[in-house]
């Protein structure tokens, strides 16, 4: 391992010397407008050094038409500037000795109608590599289209999506911290998985990918932050959009989507609202064929296990903000689902066989399932800002999180020669779920000239009651007493955090940063009358160091210190019954997992990023961790600590322009992995590595018609003590615009081989077994789109990162 280490650090640090070139010092600022003289916001600007025109850097004008240059190698250069619509304009060749330019405005003049030429689009690309975190611009996918959230997320890089184990991994390590807009989400992995499967992608303006956060975040996160930003106008006037789409999926199911976004701003206020809708059939598939063996006794599972299901989601959002004077503003707002997932048909196929392949004999299981809940959210917020560089902001939120579960399943046995082996047995349970959380949070900015302080408070109080009713049918229903339970759960964090930024030379900037956190929970089962009680207080420290080597090359080193605590569902003991065979249940014992990350990222002309990335895992939660109990011929999967988890990471992301009307994003990322656990006495050690590889194609095809096809491929990798084998998808898209960019029809197609399936495996002490997952990935959409009122939308207010880790882990619910 420490030889592989040595080998990565030496070949990145011969790549970024290669790239080390003359000092920068100069300046360049400019301004693009129409042949009227109207500023034209976000055109394409391109610098270019005539005697090496391998080193352009391109910017993209702000919405004033502005553009500029910072720390420019001296030396002559030209700049040219491209938009949508206009013919290209280039300046005259200028000089840079250590001094400040301000380059003659460019004007473009707009391009004949009758031109049959292909011009390169102005709309931002689909990812955009910022030294600090990746951005995921969600619109300017055509394959977006009618997806969700959590299919977006799929194609993004960097992420993998385990759809078996409803997990999500970032950087190649899971249980990333999710934000939206800036605040935790506090639902279990299940039902935050529910949430980002069932929300339209047409909702969301961007995703943020931060790898290593800085202090002001929460320390939750092991793989660092994905923050999913949802759409909001604040420009004056009336503006919105509707989106109608309809879908197919494998096997003939589909879905139907409709969403709306409205903005109205007048005067010192602004209002905003949206509202999504969505129904549709679906299914999924898991396959099981596992060997159990008992000494001299061996016997083999075949299990199936289907269903088809019945999905509504509804969604809204509204709120206010007010701008009492320039220096203080207020807002507030709503949102609220309701989501229900009721099954169609459910079933469970199992057959046993012994060592010889005989059958012995084999069950099935039909189940009724409906799983509805009522998500709640209200936040206020205030921000100040002085004349001497004060700001301070102020957020309290309210969540709730209601719902029921109810589970009703027959399970009949047979005899090798198909007769009935006694009769049916028959269970059902209900559980219902109340949660509800606090989030109160005030943070300041201090800027002086040369650097800034920053710090902040923040309180959290989550109460959840879960009660399970297990019942039994024997001549009638009962209730079964070992199997019902009600689990009360009760947690408090408190942290506080400060952060210094300054730069140390001309070329170099320091960020320090310290949040201590005060973690008080108590969870306890009344029918099994445990308690488990925790309270501890926790340093999580991050550095930044940023070192500009010249005007193409800028090099940051981080590290931090993070905690991913148990989502209440994993700690709740409750035993879901899947089969007589199978149960899933929770572990009221299980600790929290720590983490080091440490990360050195190249960023080379301002688009090209190269990362290298080193964690280790302490106490590393797997959330399915099987269990054999061989005399039951029974398996358990249960969350489990593993002693821990080293990951090495190296990732390079690159824009490349194949032709002016052709955009390729290239995103390669390798990674090394090694694991240590124990099961049942036995060391489980495990090295394994793996790589990524995605493509996304933008095409700009002439005449109001774009297309984009898009890629991605997974090697083989490690999931707790289970290996995967290799998988992957190819989505294209094509799009037409209509009335000067107000109307849009759109086709695509995600995983349009149905390629993208789970198939994993594993073989140590007693466990032997096989899984392959299918479900809904193959999707054909046609969308209807059109924006009304003022199209020039700005951007949504920027919210605080405080609601996040709490909503993340809220148990209970679909």
């Amino acid at each position: 391992m420490k030889s592989k280490l040595s080998l990565l650090l030496v070949i990145f640090t011969f790549y970024n010397t290669l790239v080390i070139g003359q000092t920068a010092s100069g300046k360049i600022e400019g301004a693009v407008v129409d042949e009227k003289l109207a500023a034209l916001p976000f055109a394409s600007i391109v610098l270019t050094n005539i005697n090496d025109t391998t080193s352009a850097i391109g910017v993209t004008a702000d919405e004033n038409g502005s553009f500029s240059f910072d720390k420019v190698t001296n030396g002559s250069y030209i700049v040219a500037v491209s938009m949508v619509g206009y013919q290209k304009a280039v300046s005259e060749v200028f000089t840079i000795t250590n001094n400040f330019i301000r380059i003659p405005t460019l004007q473009l003049a707009s391009t004949p109608q009758n031109l049959s030429e292909v011009t390169i689009s102005a709309k931002k690309p689909f990812i955009e590599q910022q030294i600090d975190k990746t951005v995921i611009n969600v619109a300017s996918s055509i394959t977006s289209t009618g997806s969700s959230v959590l299919q977006v997320l799929e194609k993004s890089p960097g992420i993998t999506v385990n759809a078996h184990q409803e997990e999500i991994e970032l950087a190649g390590k899971s249980t990333p911290l999710i934000l939206i807009d800036g605040r935790p989400t506090y639902l279990s992995q299940a039902d935050l998985f529910m949430l980002l499967k069932n929300t339209p992608s047409e909702n969301i303006e961007k995703i943020e990918l931060i790898t290593n956060p800085s202090s002001k975040y929460d320390a939750s996160g092991n793989s660092g932050i994905i923050n999913i930003i949802f759409k909001k106008g604040s420009r004056p006037g009336t503006n919105g959009s509707v989106t109608m789409s309809g879908s197919v999926i494998t096997h003939g199911y589909g879905r139907g989507d409709i969403i709306g976004n409205v903005n109205h701003g007048v005067g010192k206020i602004n209002l905003f609202a949206s509202l999504n809708g969505m129904e549709g059939k679906g299914f999924s598939k898991t396959i099981y064929d596992r060997i159990i063996t008992n000494g001299s006794d061996q016997t083999r599972f075949d299990q199936v296990y289907g269903n088809i299901h019945w999905v509504k989601n509804y969604g809204y959002r509204v709120g206010i903000d007010y701008n009492i004077s320039k220096s203080t503003s207020v807002g507030a707002k709503v949102n609220g689902a309701f989501n229900e997932v009721h099954t169609l048909s459910r079933y469970s196929d199992t057959k046993l066989y012994d060592a010889q392949l005989t059958l012995k004999q084999s069950y099935y299981t039909t189940a009724a399932t409906r799983n509805a809940q009522n998500n709640f959210n209200a936040n206020f917020n205030l921000r100040h800002s002085t004349k001497k560089g004060m700001e301070i902001t102020f957020d309290t939120d309210y969540l709730s999180y209601i719902g029921k579960r109810i589970n009703s399943l027959t399970t009949s046995f047979f005899k090798p020669d198909g007769s009935q082996d006694g009769p049916p047995e028959a269970v059902r349970n209900t559980m219902p779920l109340l949660i509800r959380i606090g989030v109160t949070k005030l943070d300041f900015v201090k800027k002086f000239e040369k650097f800034s302080f920053e710090g902040g408070l923040k309180s959290s109080l989550v109460k959840a009651d879960n009660e399970m009713l297990y019942e039994s049918l024997e001549n009638q229903w009962f209730v079964d007493s070992l199997r019902s339970d009600r689990f009360i759960y009760k947690e408090n964090i408190n942290a506080a955090y400060l952060s210094f930024q300054g730069p140390l030379t001309s070329r170099t900037t320091l960020q320090l940063g310290l949040r201590l956190e005060h973690t008080r929970l108590s969870g306890y089962s009344v029918t099994l009358k445990k308690r488990n009680d925790q309270n501890y207080v926790r340093p999580f420290p991050t550095l930044f160091l940023s070192h500009e080597l010249n005007a193409t090359n800028l090099l940051t080193c981080s590290y931090g210190y993070r905690i991913d605590r148990p989502n209440y569902q994993l700690l709740n003991p409750f035993e879901s019954y899947l089969d007589p065979y199978t149960t899933l249940r929770g572990n009221p014992v299980l600790k929290p997992q720590f983490t080091h990350n440490i990360q050195l990222t190249h960023l080379l002309r301002g688009y090209i990023t190269t990362t290298l990335a080193y964690s280790v895992v302490r106490d590393l939660i797997v959330k399915e961790y099987p269990y054999i109990v061989t005399e039951e011929q029974k398996m358990y999967l249960t969350p489990e600590n593993m002693r821990f988890q080293r990951n090495l990471n190296v990732t390079i992301s690159a824009p490349i322009s194949i032709l002016p009307w052709w955009i390729m994003q290239v995103n390669l990322s390798g990674q090394m992995n090694r694991y240590r656990a124990y099961y049942k006495y036995e060391v489980f050690n495990v090295r394994q590595s793996n790589f990524t590889f995605a493509l996304t194609n933008a095409l700009n095809l002439g005449k109001d018609w774009t297309a984009e096809v898009s890629g991605s491929y997974f090697s083989r990798r490690i999931y707790g003590l289970i290996q995967s084998r290799p998988s992957g998808f190819i989505n294209f898209g094509v799009q037409k615009s209509f009335l000067h960019n107000r109307m849009f029809l759109k086709f695509a197609g995600q995983d349009i081989f149905w390629t993208n399936k789970f198939v994993g495996s594993t073989k140590f002490a007693d466990m032997n077994f096989t899984v392959t997952s299918l479900g809904v990935s193959q999707v054909f959409t046609i969308s209807f789109s059109y924006k009304f009122g003022n199209s020039n939308i700005s951007k949504e207010k920027p919210s605080n990162n405080h609601v996040e880790e709490l909503q993340k882990r809220a148990s209970g619910g679909i």
